[in-house]
């Protein structure tokens, strides 16, 4: 899934201290403890529930004594992470902390903070750490919820470094609607400074910016059957395996799509000689800006969609596919 894009969320930044550009916030000197600020994005009413899996990069160069920065969090008010805890509502974030530069997962329910942390001598500034935060909404003491987050350097698969884990309490299989890319912990203390970013975030999102807006009550995507990830002559299906999925990005007026991002995202299964693909042919095939024609031989299922797409040429045989939206 392609990061999110920053520019879309909307920035809260009374000393001018943040900027932020496509696939990073980066945050210079800012006043952790005495400023309201906050990067974030309205997803929607309930728009993260159930499982989910985040990642993202973080860096901080300094943290002064008693500071800190927010690097990631979800929400369901507009507001820096003490005013949540102010008002008795519910999030979920991540934070360096402190000129001892521990990392923090934190769970608020109510009010009440629950966080986990890898201290020293782990955290060192100027080194790029993935993040991975995951939701298991199931998982827990309580059968409510397990929220992790993996810390590796080199990459998303690279060397672990630890691993924070926060159980959610009875009740409190919380939904969220905002995504956070930053913010503070305006408690009126310290004056000392932080500097640090956040980039490359991957939310599970596939449309979100604002032309591309989700309603509260619709996911983007469609129901996925199966995936081939190899496709050529000695990878053949069996003859009831289905060969072609569509998945769709809901084209109506609450989903409206501009025409320089994919509409249609589609997986080729070949599944007998006569629906060979070439040996370099991608399982995964989708419209991306610029592409303004795409060709398939063979039998292939229709494609229905309404608006303005790029123009798909069908050569063969056209039988029926049946796929549903997810709820």
């Amino acid at each position: 899934m392609p990061g999110i894009d920053f520019t879309t969320f909307t920035e809260v930044d009374p000393g001018a201290d943040i900027t932020v550009a496509a696939s990073k916030v980066t945050f210079t000197n800012v006043l952790g403890r005495q400023d309201t600020f906050y990067v974030y994005k309205d997803m929607g009413a309930g728009y993260f529930n159930g499982d989910f899996t985040h990642r993202f990069e973080i860096e901080f160069s300094s943290v002064g004594d008693g500071t800190l920065i927010d690097f990631w969090g979800l929400a369901n008010s507009i507001n820096d992470r003490k005013g949540v805890v102010d008002a008795s509502e519910d999030g979920i974030y991540l934070w360096v902390f402190d000129d001892t530069e521990s990392v923090r997962l934190g769970v608020i329910e109510d009010g009440v903070q629950t966080s986990d942390e890898w201290s020293q001598p782990g955290p060192q500034a100027n080194t790029t750490y993935y993040i991975t935060v995951t939701r298991d909404d199931g998982g827990g003491v309580n059968g409510t919820g397990r929220i992790t987050a993996e810390i590796r350097t080199g990459s998303h698969a690279g060397a672990l470094q630890d691993t924070l884990t926060v159980d959610c309490g009875v009740g409190e299989q919380n939904d969220f609607r905002y995504l956070y890319a930053g913010g503070s912990y305006d408690d009126n203390s310290t004056a000392n400074t932080a500097s640090g970013f956040i980039q490359n975030l991957d939310a599970g999102i596939m449309v979100n910016d604002s032309t591309h807006a989700m309603s509260s009550d619709q996911p983007a995507i469609v129901q996925i059957l199966s995936i081939l990830s190899v496709n050529d002559s000695t990878h053949l299906m069996d003859s009831d395996s289905p060969l072609l999925i569509i998945l769709l990005v809901p084209n109506d007026a609450a989903h409206a799509l501009s025409s320089d991002q994919p509409l249609i995202i589609i997986i080729l299964e070949p599944n007998d000689s006569d629906h060979l693909l070439s040996s370099d042919s991608p399982a995964l095939v989708f419209l991306p800006p610029g592409m303004v024609n795409m060709t398939f031989v063979g039998q292939i299922p229709g494609i229905v969609w309404t608006g303005a797409v790029p123009e798909i040429e069908l050569k063969g045989q056209v039988p029926s596919i049946e796929f549903g939206f997810e709820e």
